[in-house]
């Protein structure tokens, strides 16, 4: 994490998805407070495949995030390249919306 609003990560792996082959793996992120209680975030990352499957890919996340007292709530946009058809099922990899909730008590 750079600050609150700005974050890079890189990743290694030396038997990425039991390949046993390296993958790296990188992201920027930022994120911006739009009230006291809702956040936006824009997620851009590549996932480096090329010495284990000859192919790496690109993903895109889009996040409004947010709380009530106990409740939080998370509602993501996410989108891969192309190149993800080459390494996953179709299903796991088209552009989808996911709904995320937790209740603390």
């Amino acid at each position: 994490m750079i600050d609150g609003t700005h974050d890079l990560t890189i990743g290694y792996s030396d038997n990425v998805f039991g390949s046993g082959s390296e993958g790296i793996f990188y992201s920027v992120g930022i994120g911006q407070d739009l009230t006291e209680t809702i956040r936006l975030r824009l997620e851009l990352g590549h996932h480096d495949l090329e010495s284990a499957y000859d192919q790496s890919y690109s993903y895109a996340e889009v996040v409004v995030s947010g709380f009530a007292q106990s409740i939080e709530w998370q509602l993501s946009y996410v989108t891969t390249s192309d190149a993800a058809a080459e390494l996953f099922y179709e299903s796991t990899i088209e552009d989808r919306f996911v709904l995320a909730l937790s209740v603390s008590f």
